[in-house]
């Protein structure tokens, strides 16, 4: 490595000078920037999201720094997910393989904060295709059911999942029993209201479900802590607006709607 490299690699204003103004050739673009990935990943990340779309070598550097995903930090693995999708993984077959198995093992541990990176994800991954966003679906579903119900890291895979509308009919169904079995036993308050948002979106039929909407009625009648039972409360208000009344549900719904209206009677207008 020259002197000017070595100082480059240092500080990013050389480094900028240099790749920009002085390297021609594809080939030395592409290895300056696999050195710079060796010293500070982050920094090469930027530059690549800077550079992007004139990559030197594309399909070698996305494999390159796919390859470096798994011990990179939070931040860099989340940057990572952006360049997979701004390159379309450089329409390399087997990146795309690489990238979907590592989305998956991301949700598929027990460290909320790797599962975070991919949350706000799922609409861009669609350079994946169906036919793999499936397989991570049946995987992180498979995942969820191995852990068994009192498994502390599903909500935030349901979320994901359901963000990317893989799930057939019946695992749907299944989906929401786990997300009523959340309802049932959390006492962590972003979680439940997770929990709610995605029964409003997947809008879970009573008769279908109606040991889980009574379980959640009982859980609602005896919970002591009152900011758990409000969210409770409103959110199936919310989900109420989703439901057509009949004989069979009508008892549920008006005690969701007594419920609301005792709590609005105590806040002072």
């Amino acid at each position: 490595m020259s002197l000017l490299e070595e100082r480059a690699i240092q500080n990013q204003d050389i480094f900028d000078y240099l790749y920009d103004e002085l390297i021609e050739a594809i080939e030395n673009k592409y290895k300056i920037l696999i050195k710079l990935s060796e010293h500070d990943l982050s920094r090469a990340i930027s530059k690549i999201k800077k550079i992007h779309p004139n990559l030197p070598q594309e399909e070698n550097l996305i494999e390159h720094i796919l390859n470096k995903f798994d011990n990179a930090d939070i931040q860099s693995k989340s940057n990572i997910i952006d360049i997979c999708n701004l390159t379309k993984c450089a329409d390399n077959e087997k990146a795309k393989n690489d990238f979907a198995n590592k989305i998956k093992n991301l949700l598929t541990q027990s460290d909320k904060q790797q599962q975070i990176i991919v949350l706000d994800k799922s609409d861009k991954l669609a350079c994946l295709g169906n036919e793999r966003l499936r397989k991570i679906t049946t995987d992180v579903f498979d995942w969820i059911k191995q852990q068994g119900i009192s498994g502390q890291y599903h909500i935030l895979p349901i979320q994901f999942i359901c963000d990317l509308n893989q799930l057939t009919p019946e695992e749907q169904d299944e989906t929401i029993y786990y997300i009523f079995q959340i309802l049932r036993r959390s006492n962590n308050q972003s979680e439940l209201e997770v929990a709610c948002d995605l029964l409003l979106k997947l809008k879970p039929i009573f008769e279908d479900n109606q040991r889980e909407f009574n379980d959640l009625k009982n859980r609602i009648k005896s919970e002591g802590n009152t900011a758990i039972k409000k969210l409770l409360i409103n959110k199936f208000f919310d989900l109420r607006g989703t439901s057509k009344m009949n004989r069979e549900n009508k008892e549920f719904w008006d005690f969701i709607e007594a419920q609301y209206k005792d709590y609005e009677k105590e806040v002072p207008h």
